[in-house]
């Protein structure tokens, strides 16, 4: 069964193109749940409002592909990734 600090492990993988490090380190994860079921959901955070929109994609893609990756995550559930800037949460597909 996958974990939170399993999927937090897998997110260390993710680096903000920009800054070259890891979204763990940076806090731009700003929530991860984990059910029994083997949904994940991860909510990421944005360091500012002015974050170039194709960072932000390719962050969630990358956050999307490790979470897909974690052994016992139900398909489709690593979908739940989303972007947070500032206050304002956008789904980002």
């Amino acid at each position: 069964m996958t974990t939170r600090d399993g999927v937090m492990e897998a997110l260390a993988a993710v680096y903000d193109p920009e800054l070259d490090e890891p979204i763990t380190t940076l806090r731009f994860v700003s929530s991860c749940e984990v059910n029994a079921d083997g949904d994940v959901a991860v909510a990421l955070r944005l360091p500012t409002p002015q974050c170039a929109p194709n960072f932000a994609f390719l962050m969630a893609a990358d956050a999307r592909n490790v979470v897909r990756r974690l052994p016992g995550v139900r398909k489709g559930s690593e979908n739940n990734t989303k972007i947070k800037k500032k206050d304002t949460k956008q789904r980002v597909e």
